[in-house]
């Protein structure tokens, strides 16, 4: 199967390639920013520097928490030679030593060629399925919470012709270690993850995508085989020059690694569950911006264990405002309720203030 993946890849890659040298100027273009979060959880979050849920509640009390963190500060380079560009991307939410001492880590790192009839794109990059983010100042913009998809090494294909757009995408299957063996069960099946969406464009202002994923993974005969998969739907429809509404939905079995199901592990039978948004857009093109929107994450009461997380909900709303010259200052306010199998439901009110400086 891999053989015969490889082969026509590399087929349709010749096939497609133009045959003459570039004699464009390489270019490096930097980019990012910087930002510092300043965030109150009203009771115990998950993770705290950034919100995935709200954690077990023990006792009747509240445990308010504070934290600050320049983490998610930015820093990319664009590559271009004619044809041929590329990226690199990373942040400082790695394993570093301490809070003061953060680690490096790679969001993208890819290269793509501009052939006849497709760009291909190999490297790490975004995941194909749901590639619509909702606005939060939140750093995990509602992963765990209903939006699904992250980043991973693939080789990506895609196009666009007028207003029809495909991808498609052989991707690092990983797949967690359900039977606790030492191996992860996406590389020991051996097959890639498979990704694809189709797009069209409507009325040359709005877009709607179809996407999905599939992959298998494997035990090594201890249990035997098991699968992965979703299919969503996402929208974006621009209602006035500055009104932007967005959506995303979808619905899938053992989504973990695609930071779906509330982050709930893989089990062989499946963990079915289902999740979406919708995210209000308001930009007057002025100094400032407003966001707002709502958030689900619903796995299967059916497939979890008693103390499982069931559901996850949130409601944000923030407002960036630019103070001088690029330099932000935003403020969100979220609530957050999330659900545990036969247990109570844990909720919790996030408030964080943000300063950033794009460049």
């Amino acid at each position: 199967m891999r053989r015969i993946i490889f082969f026509l890849l590399t087929l349709s890659i010749l096939i497609n390639a133009q045959g003459n040298k570039s004699d464009s100027k390489l270019t490096i273009q930097p980019y990012g920013y910087f930002k510092l979060d300043m965030i109150y959880d009203s009771d115990l979050m998950s993770i705290g520097n950034f919100a995935r849920w709200v954690l077990p509640q023990s006792t009747d009390d509240a445990t308010p928490t504070t934290h600050i963190t320049a983490n998610e500060s930015r820093l990319g380079f664009l590559v271009n030679k004619g044809d041929i560009s590329g990226k690199i991307e990373f942040d400082f939410f790695g394993v570093g030593v301490g809070e003061n001492k953060p680690g490096i880590m790679i969001r993208k790192a890819y290269a793509q060629a501009k052939l006849k009839n497709f760009t291909i794109r190999a490297g790490q990059d975004s995941d194909v399925i749901s590639p619509l983010v909702p606005g939060t100042i939140n750093y995990t913009v509602a992963w765990w919470a209903g939006d699904i998809g992250y980043r991973r090494p693939m080789v990506k294909l895609f196009n666009t012709n007028n207003r029809f757009t495909w991808t498609a995408a052989i991707a690092r299957n990983i797949g967690g270690d359900i039977n606790g063996d030492g191996f992860d069960d996406g590389t020991a099946a051996v097959i890639p993850e498979f990704q694809g969406r189709l797009a069209y464009k409507l009325l040359e202002k709005h877009t709607i995508g179809l996407s999905g994923h599939y992959a298998q993974r494997d035990t090594l005969g201890t249990d035997g085989k098991y699968e992965a998969w979703s299919a969503n739907l996402d929208l974006s429809a621009k209602i006035t020059q500055q009104l932007t509404l967005n959506g995303s939905s979808y619905v899938g079995s053992n989504t973990a690694s695609m930071l779906g199901g509330i982050g709930n592990a893989s089990t062989m039978d499946g963990v079915m569950s289902q999740g979406g948004w919708l995210n209000l857009k308001f930009n007057p093109k002025t100094n400032y911006s407003v966001s707002a929107g709502i958030v689900m994450d619903d796995p299967c009461d059916c497939d979890l264990n008693d103390g499982a997380r069931s559901k996850n909900t949130t409601i944000f709303t923030n407002i960036y405002y630019d103070i001088l010259q690029g330099f932000l200052v935003g403020f969100e306010m979220s609530y957050w309720a999330t659900e545990y199998k036969n247990m109570d439901t844990a909720t919790a009110i996030v408030g964080q203030v943000a300063f950033r400086y794009n460049f």
